[in-house]
């Protein structure tokens, strides 16, 4: 039996009961996101070696079944250390960091609500 005439026989066979089809369904996505900081020493190596750590990064995740999405930068305000009774004190700054966005279809589905 096509599963359109299923779906038929169960509408008819109830209204109370809402029918579910494939079409309700999607995929709930999960995300990761992991800090990536690099290191070079100037005098002896190139980007390419950041290239390199941030491959290796992606590939880590990309085995472990994540889709890698895009490297952001997030910036944040640090605040001042006021040290101890004004002595050692740091002021406040601006930090900023890159972040390395991944995602993967969730093994949990979820029902779409649709109103009528």
């Amino acid at each position: 039996m096509k599963l359109k005439n299923i779906i038929s026989n169960l509408t008819a066979a109830t209204t109370v009961q809402k029918v579910v089809t494939p079409a309700n369904y999607c995929k709930i996505m999960e995300y990761k996101v992991v800090p990536f900081t690099a290191t070079l020493d100037q005098r002896k190596q190139s980007t390419a070696v950041v290239a390199e750590q941030l491959g290796r990064l992606i590939m880590h995740y990309s085995n472990e079944g994540w889709k890698y999405i895009r490297l952001e930068s997030v910036s944040t305000y640090v605040q001042p250390d006021p040290g101890c009774f004004g002595v050692g004190g740091k002021p406040g700054y601006m930090a900023s960091y890159q972040m390395v966005v991944f995602s993967k279809e969730s093994d949990n589905e979820s029902v779409v609500s649709t109103h009528d």
